[in-house]
């Protein structure tokens, strides 16, 4: 879990697989804006590309930020939370 205050800006990191055919949506509760997605080179050779998501709570409470992974071809998906204390 990740505590922040009201209008503080903060991240979620993530690996990108889109490469091997995935794609991840956000499931952004009310209360949290989604700032947009800055991504990272991979660190070494054959190293996944590194995704930074930018959030800020607009009001108090505890979110869970949601990231489901999956292909489009593909019934399965992933799903992955983070849990922000926003106070």
């Amino acid at each position: 879990m990740l505590a922040v205050s009201i209008g503080e800006i903060f991240a979620v990191e993530r690996q990108d697989n889109a490469l091997s055919g995935f794609r991840t949506d956000l499931e952004v509760p009310e209360g949290v804006d989604h700032l947009g997605t800055v991504r990272r080179p991979p660190e070494g050779f054959g190293g996944a590309i590194r995704v930074l998501e930018r959030f800020r709570c607009t009001r108090a409470g505890r979110f869970s930020i949601g990231f489901v992974e999956g292909r489009a071809w593909e019934s399965d998906t992933i799903r992955k939370s983070a849990v922000i204390d926003c106070g």
